[in-house]
């Protein structure tokens, strides 16, 4: 399978938050096309909502490794560990630490 990278300019941002971003076009097989953004399109009042929620999923998958049977913990607690590294502001908010993935939930 001939996988090609192409960088195509990203369509105008709207008008609910102006980002410079780069979009990376990936076209897989015939026809197959994926668009990736590197930012997330939100307004700032509720760009926090989905953060929160993958923050929270992502600790609940960590300490109850059964609930998802296709990730593994480690995934789980390093994708929660990326989130609370990035976003530190939002985990002091919800009052969770990097190590809330050992504590019972």
């Amino acid at each position: 399978m001939d996988h090609k990278l192409s960088l195509v300019p990203a369509p105008e941002p709207s008008t609910l938050v102006s980002v410079n971003r780069i979009s990376i076009f990936l076209q897989i097989g015939a026809g197959e096309s994926r668009w990736r953004f590197s930012e997330m399109n939100a307004r700032n009042e509720i760009r926090v909502a989905p953060i929160i929620r993958k923050m929270k999923y992502w600790l609940m998958v960590a300490q109850h490794p059964f609930v998802l049977k296709n990730c593994p913990a480690w995934r789980a607690r390093k994708n929660y560990w990326h989130l609370c590294a990035k976003y530190p502001e939002i985990a002091t908010k919800i009052g969770v630490t990097k190590t809330s993935v050992y504590e019972p939930f």
